[in-house]
């Protein structure tokens, strides 16, 4: 018996990679860079599509809300939460040493406290 082919947004390693590993272990993963997933689950290709859909700081995932609805016919099924943590390599001693940060917007977005307004945790 062939396993489940699911898409999922990300490459191997991604926290959206995680997720779909973690709820479909047994599962042929089809790794996406872009949001075509949704298409492919349209044409029968896979059999479901696991994406981001909120970040708790950041809000909705725009391209994922974009890409579900200009597929017609598809619906959320499930809902699976990830505690998102990210690590920050330095050769400073200290982190009041550190002057810029630079990443992807999502991550910065990721990293802002609630409590503290947008000064990183």
């Amino acid at each position: 018996m062939n396993p489940v082919k699911v898409a999922c947004l990300g490459p191997k390693g991604s926290f959206t990679g995680i997720v779909t590993k973690r709820v479909f272990p047994k599962a042929d993963l089809q790794f996406m860079q872009t949001y075509k997933g949704c298409q492919q689950l349209k044409e029968g290709k896979v059999s479901c599509v696991v994406y981001p859909l909120e970040n708790n700081t950041g809000g909705f995932v725009y391209e994922t809300l974009l890409s579900i609805y200009q597929t017609a016919k598809i619906s959320i099924v499930g809902l699976e939460y990830e505690k998102i943590q990210h690590c920050l390599i330095s050769n400073c001693s200290e982190t009041t040493d550190i002057e810029t940060i630079c990443s992807h917007p999502n991550t910065i977005a990721q990293c802002q406290s609630k409590d503290r307004g947008n000064s990183a945790e």
